[in-house]
């Protein structure tokens, strides 16, 4: 694997976490705070069932980019 190929792998695992946890933050617990203070124009229910897809997406992407950086020791 040349070191080009090895960048672009890290490249791909970064912006995958990066992602991944904005996911989580924008979607999951932003909209649950808001919840809980009264901001956010949901509800409590509502709002836990957002943060839970959204830690199921975000750490699934940020898994898959785990995937691309385990290339990286062949």
């Amino acid at each position: 694997m040349s070191e080009g190929e090895r960048e672009r792998l890290k490249l791909t695992a970064n912006f995958l976490n990066i992602v991944g946890a904005g996911t989580l933050v924008t979607g999951g617990i932003a909209p649950l705070l808001g919840s809980i203070f009264g901001t956010a124009p949901v509800d409590l229910a509502t709002a836990v069932l957002g943060w839970a897809i959204c830690l199921l997406l975000g750490s699934s992407l940020h898994l898959v980019g785990r995937f691309f950086l385990k290339r990286l020791d062949r």
